[in-house]
C-alpha cells in the first residue's frame, strides 16, 4: 500500500479492483452460458472466482486499514468499489471469519454512507447479505424504506455506527 502515495494512485488502484470484480463474473456468465451450469468448465471458473474474490478483499481490507473509506468528491473513486468486494467476498483473512470482518468493517460503510460517499442501495446490499450470513434467512420488513431498513437491520443484526 505505500505505493498508493497520490489521490491519483488510489483512485486507480480501486478502479482496477472493480474491473477485476466484474471481469470475473462476466467471465463466469460466458462459461455457464457456453457450457452450462456445473460443467468442467463451470467447476474450473468458479473455483478462479472464488480465488479472485479473496485476492480482492484481502486488497480492499489492506486498503481500508491504510487509508479508511475514500471521500467521493476528494478521492473521486469509483463509487461501489469497496461494497462490491464486500459484498461478493465469502473468504476469511488471517483466522476471521467474513462474517467478523464485515461487521469490523461496517462503520467505516456507514459513516461513509452517511457522508454520501456510499449510495442508500450499497448499504443496503452490504447489510442484507450480511443479515442473510448472519441469521441464515432473508430480510423482509419491505413495508420500511430503504432507510429505515438500513437502520432497522444494523440493529438487528447488532451493529456498531461508529
Amino acid at each position: 500500500m505505500e505505493s498508493l502515495d497520490s489521490p491519483l494512485k488510489k483512485k486507480d488502484f480501486l478502479e482496477v479492483i472493480f474491473v477485476a470484480d466484474q471481469k470475473i463474473r462476466d467471465s463466469a456468465s460466458i462459461i455457464q452460458e457456453k457450457y452450462g451450469f456445473n460443467s468442467k468448465e463451470h467447476q474450473l471458473i468458479y473455483r478462479r472466482h472464488f480465488s479472485v474474490d479473496s485476492i480482492l478483499f484481502e486488497r480492499i481490507i489492506a486498503y481500508l486499514d491504510s487509508f479508511g473509506h475514500p471521500a467521493k468528491e476528494k478521492d473521486g473513486f469509483r463509487s461501489g468499489t469497496i461494497y462490491t468486494v464486500f459484498h461478493h467476498s465469502a473468504s476469511s483473512i488471517n483466522g476471521a471469519s467474513y462474517i467478523e470482518i464485515k461487521q469490523k468493517y461496517f462503520p467505516l460503510f456507514y459513516q461513509a454512507y452517511l457522508s454520501g460517499d456510499v449510495k442508500e442501495g450499497g448499504v443496503w446490499l452490504y447489510l442484507y447479505r450480511l443479515y442473510a450470513q448472519m441469521k441464515k434467512n432473508e430480510y423482509v420488513n419491505y413495508e420500511l424504506g430503504d432507510t429505515a431498513q438500513i437502520e432497522e437491520m444494523i440493529d438487528i443484526l447488532g451493529l456498531s455506527r461508529m
